[in-house]
């Protein structure tokens, strides 16, 4: 990172070791920041999935600065990989009391920014926390779009195939937040008019009714056209089933235009 001036932030995977002289006489990262001064404390949003609920976690902050020691490397990581120490701030939001049968949150997190205050980690944490919706996208392109799956030989291609799945996949994020935390929005809000129409007509093989569905009740539907059973204990649909049911909406919006451009439906 140093070489090429890059800025960074993240999640120690285990203990490291330290220059003690140059990290307040700590030979350990995990010691280091268990007995760094608390700055404060911290509310932060654990998003739930299929393994966890969502909840609210109160995390304790502390920092500590440390210089990590180069880790030992054998064969070509001996070559490409850096031997210098390298000094970082370590971040440490570690949960106070989690609910019961939750895994409690400790977060050790290593940047080469500016940590001076509480103010500055608990920035740097709410950047971390970023990661569950990034993680949920890349999902999305990779599972979702089998964006992986892509046979374009250029980089030009490619770099226009993966834009314009990006753009799909933010807005089926979004689609999918949005029934969640305003359930009771009318779809009409997100989708057009042609898309519920289509997604009515798959569902219910009728005209659609002049009030529109919810949001919530749209992307149930759209759901069950991607596999989403949608009984009692199954929760809300997932993206990977979102995914499939907006493919299938899009192929009956597709049809419909080339209908209606055949003159076989009205343009109402």
């Amino acid at each position: 990172a140093d070489e090429h001036r890059a800025l960074f932030l993240i999640r120690a995977r285990t203990d490291r070791l330290l220059i003690s002289e140059d990290s307040a006489g700590h030979e350990s990262l995990l010691e280091a920041v268990a007995q760094a001064p608390l700055l404060g404390s911290l509310e932060v949003q654990i998003p739930g999935n299929g393994k966890r609920k969502a909840r609210s976690a109160s995390v304790a902050v502390r920092v500590a600065r440390v210089t990590l020691k180069p880790p030992p490397r054998r064969g070509a990581a001996k070559v490409s990989g850096s031997t210098e120490p390298l000094a970082v701030h370590a971040i440490w939001a570690a949960e106070k009391s989690a609910p019961q049968g939750a895994e409690p949150i400790s977060w050790v997190l290593l940047t080469n920014l500016p940590v001076a205050d509480f103010e500055a980690a608990s920035e740097k944490i709410g950047w971390y926390g970023k990661r569950f919706a990034i993680e949920t996208w890349h999902k999305v392109l990779k599972s979702g779009c089998q964006v992986e799956r892509c046979l374009l030989e250029t980089a030009e291609r490619l770099s226009r195939y993966l834009t314009l799945f990006s753009i799909i996949g933010v807005r089926l994020m979004h689609v999918a937040y949005l029934a969640r935390v305003t359930p009771q929005l009318p779809a009409t809000e997100v989708f057009s008019q042609e898309e519920i129409a289509a997604l009515h007509v798959r569902i219910h093989h009728a005209r659609p009714p002049d009030k529109p569905p919810t949001l919530r009740e749209a992307v149930r539907m759209i759901g069950s056209l991607g596999g989403h059973l949608g009984r009692k204990g199954d929760g809300e649909p997932g993206m990977t089933v979102i995914w499939r049911g907006w493919i299938s909406l899009y192929e009956t919006v597709i049809a419909f235009r080339a209908a209606r451009q055949a003159g076989m439906i009205d343009s109402s």
